[in-house]
């Protein structure tokens, strides 16, 4: 009974999905114009933009709100080598050219017309940004993927980035696969460089927050160890929150430095000091 609720839940969120981007691409005449009459043209449609946050927080909020963080936390700089990985359609990309950052880039995500999108439109402008679709089977984001996450990253043969970024990558992460994805990421950084990730964290404050109902994102625990819970059994990897205790333990196993390490409150758990709407943490090799 339990497995057929699960795969009856499983349909009905897939069907979901499909008539909201039904309803996104519907739209797409209105978004042309208005890119068209604000001179936006250079940014990609509705349908994709809505995938990485473009919609809710302006028309480029979270683009430009990150760039900030890379500058102020991650210590970016004109001339490093960054990787973002779970790139979606470059919209921080986007950000970063208009903000007057100089660098080399490398993007990658899962969702295939992302990556398609950014190829097309992208890499000819900006002459030092590849972008790379990550053919990975999620059967959230990509069902059509063919390799693990470990195999992708072991032909994944690029290293020295100066700094990381993981904007909503591990809010998807399931533990079978959150320990491959934070080594792959600090393999791959320069000693020295930097990584900034965002999660959903539980503590003992947000526990708190949550008791009164004040938490935006509400959680059930996900396995038998307690260090996970999502958001919504039926579809596990839709928003995925970790422990902070085993997640601090986890980046010092992948080889970042326990006093490297600092976290940024979200304001997700309805904290009053939340800086961004997930938790941020930057790590260091």
């Amino acid at each position: 009974m339990g497995d057929r609720v699960l795969r009856s839940g499983a349909l009905l969120a897939k069907v979901a999905r499909s008539a909201r981007s039904a309803a996104y691409r519907s739209v797409t005449p209105l978004d042309y114009v208005f890119r068209v009459l604000n001179q936006l043209t250079h940014y990609p449609p509705l349908h994709l933009r809505r995938q990485v946050g473009g919609v809710g927080a302006g028309f480029n909020g979270p683009g430009y709100e990150f760039v900030a963080y890379l500058r102020l936390l991650a210590r970016l700089r004109d001339g490093d080598f960054l990787w973002d990985i779970g790139c979606g359609c470059g919209m921080l990309e986007l950000a970063l050219h208009d903000l007057g950052w100089k660098g080399r880039l490398i993007g990658t995500d899962i969702q295939k017309s992302c990556i398609d999108w950014a190829q097309k439109n992208l890499s000819p402008r900006f002459a030092d940004h590849n972008f790379i679709h990550m053919d990975i089977h999620n059967a959230a984001y990509w069902p059509k993927g063919t390799l693990s996450a470990r195999e992708w990253l072991s032909r994944f043969d690029k290293r020295g980035f100066d700094v990381v970024v993981a904007k909503s990558l591990f809010t998807h992460v399931l533990p079978d696969e959150l320990d491959v994805y934070l080594m792959g990421i600090a393999d791959r950084l320069r000693v020295g460089g930097k990584a900034l990730l965002t999660f959903f964290i539980l503590s003992e404050e947000q526990a708190r927050l949550a008791a009164t109902g004040k938490n935006r994102i509400s959680f059930r625990p996900y396995g038998e160890d307690g260090c996970c819970a999502v958001r919504n059994p039926v579809v596990p990897a839709a928003a995925v929150a970790y422990e902070q205790h085993y997640l601090t333990e986890r980046l010092g196993r992948a080889g970042f430095k326990m006093d490297g390490l600092s976290l940024r409150h979200g304001a997700w758990s309805g904290r009053a000091d939340g800086l961004s709407f997930q938790d941020i943490i930057v790590a260091e090799k």
